[in-house]
């Protein structure tokens, strides 16, 4: 997992501009769920089952989606939140993301990041969320 914190890391604090690579949706889409996963964990909800998690070290659990966005704000660089639906929003510097089962997600702000499309996603082209 510390691969995947260096990936996002990178991902967080370089320049993004331009096209999005495969890899790097994968990892951005690992690193929200596996946030997501571990707070709610905390907050003693379920947001992955405990016997698909493992896939997370090499992949992604089946049956989830991840949707991202930009904020225009910054302010908090850090958040969290349940959503009424289940599904965890989390808040990284000005990316939002929003993790949830598939299907569930009522509202679907952002673009979806996972399961991966066939067509270019680019980091100017994200749309703004609020």
């Amino acid at each position: 997992m510390s691969t995947l914190e260096v990936a996002f890391r990178r991902l967080l604090t370089g320049t993004r501009a331009g096209a999005i690579p495969a890899p790097d949706r994968t990892a951005l889409a690992r690193w929200f769920t596996k946030t997501a996963l571990l707070v709610a964990d905390a907050q003693g909800e379920v947001l992955v089952e405990p016997e698909h998690r493992p896939a997370l070290v090499r992949g992604m659990p089946d049956g989830l989606e991840v949707f991202i966005g930009r904020r225009r704000k910054t302010t908090p660089a850090l958040g969290s939140a349940r959503n009424s639906d289940g599904s965890r929003t989390l808040l990284v510097d000005d990316l939002v993301a929003h993790v949830a089962s598939e299907g569930v997600l009522a509202s679907r702000h952002g673009t979806r990041l996972w399961p991966l499309r066939t067509h270019a996603l680019r980091w100017d082209t994200l749309p703004v969320v609020s």
